[in-house]
């Protein structure tokens, strides 16, 4: 079953994340500001996950754990998402949303 998200509610706390991010100088670019801004951090989440959690600056999530409960896989928190793009130094065609 499709999980059903307040889009309007994710937007908004996106753009509260972006700002804090730019805030604290993890976003420095336009390109990184308009990805971050653009792309849906909730569909990448475990189904339930709440907006809040997604959007949180320092939250990582775990998406997979093996059959001992251990975590193997997770979306890391937004501000290192956000470094982790500024030093790849992407830009459009690369980044996309460097076109919107």
């Amino acid at each position: 079953m499709a999980q059903l998200v307040d889009t309007d509610r994710a937007g908004e706390i996106r753009d509260a994340l972006v700002a804090e991010l730019r805030a604290q100088g993890k976003i420095a670019s336009e390109v990184v500001k308009a990805a971050v801004r653009r792309v849906p951090r909730e569909r990448f989440m475990p189904a339930g996950t709440e907006l809040a959690v997604a959007y949180a600056y320092d939250q990582t999530v775990v998406t997979k754990c093996n059959q001992h409960g251990q975590a193997m896989s997770s979306v890391s928190a937004a501000y290192i998402q956000a470094v982790m793009l500024e030093l790849a130094e992407l830009r459009p065609p690369h980044l996309a949303a460097g076109r919107a």
